[in-house]
């Protein structure tokens, strides 16, 4: 009997988390809540390595801005010591205006993408009129980059995590949440030039 392919994800989540951000927050020295009325951080993870990438911005007074992106590399022996290095990014661009397009992306209200798990599923399909019992395709990804998210805007803050959302995204283009990461993660790339993968 003919069933969808079915792919099993099994280091989605688990790689996600593979290096706490408390942990990282700890050795860049910042603080683990968002001090900034006006701040995003991003966290990138990447699942076959033992560094990560923060990308950071916040808002200092009205049109004063400040961007960084550290890079961390858990130590791999208990000789060694976490390290990281802290680069200053600069746009030429109106800050206030790349804030808003940030908010345009629904980053306040975006939901883990575990959360949507239910809308990254074929419909179900069944081998013929007789077959009681369908199946559906779930597709998943074993590896790439994942990423947590923290949001403040004034009083509203947010926390989220997602994976491989352009890849799911080429599967299931109508999901507005994968639509919403990919968009973030756009708008960074462009701005600052990083994360070109």
């Amino acid at each position: 009997m003919k069933r969808s392919l079915i792919i099993i994800l099994a280091l989605f989540f688990c790689n996600l988390y593979s290096q706490d951000y408390k942990k990282i927050n700890k050795v860049i020295n910042i603080s683990d809540s968002l001090a900034f009325t006006k701040e995003l951080r991003i966290y990138k993870n990447f699942s076959t390595t033992n560094g990560s990438e923060v990308f950071r911005i916040y808002q200092l007074k009205d049109k004063l801005w400040r961007i960084e992106l550290y890079t961390f590399f858990d130590a791999i022996t208990s000789n060694e010591k976490p390290k990281f290095t802290l680069e200053y990014l600069h746009s030429a661009s109106n800050l206030n205006q790349f804030w808003s397009r940030i908010l345009d992306t629904h980053a306040e209200f975006l939901p883990d993408i575990k959360d949507i798990d239910y809308k990254l599923k074929g419909k179900t399909e069944f081998e013929s009129d007789k077959d009681d019992f369908g199946s559906n395709r779930k597709i998943a990804f074993t590896d790439g980059i994942g990423y947590i998210a923290f949001i403040r805007n004034y009083d509203k803050v947010n926390q989220f995590s997602f994976a491989n959302a352009e890849g799911y995204l080429e599967y299931f283009p109508d999901v507005d949440e994968l639509n919403s990461y990919s968009c973030l993660l756009n708008l960074i790339r462009t701005q600052f030039n990083i994360w070109k993968d």
